[in-house]
């Protein structure tokens, strides 16, 4: 629905807005899901030194986590893999 929106939008000419539809505030959710996560697991990673990898997600939600945790002390991110199955590793400084 987003991507036809903006799709319509776009056909207007110069530099239209772009659309980002949250329907019933998924989006907003799963933000506050994944940062909660995220610091949850730099936390673990402080206490035992390991390194964690999360599951495999889009670069929107990677760039959250590595926003998340870009002023964490003690742990540092990195995203691994290729394609679809693209990873964040959260490791110890």
């Amino acid at each position: 629905l987003q991507y036809l929106i903006n799709t319509i939008v776009s056909k207007g000419g110069n530099k239209p807005p772009a659309f980002g539809l949250d329907i019933e505030g998924y989006r907003r959710r799963r933000e506050e899901m994944l940062v909660d996560l995220a610091r949850e697991i730099a936390q673990e990673v402080r206490e035992t030194g390991d390194v964690i990898t999360l599951e495999p997600m889009p670069a929107n939600e990677r760039r959250i986590v590595h926003i998340a945790l870009r002023e964490e002390n003690g742990v540092r991110t990195e995203s691994v893999g290729a394609g679809d199955q693209r990873q964040v590793e959260v490791l110890p400084e």
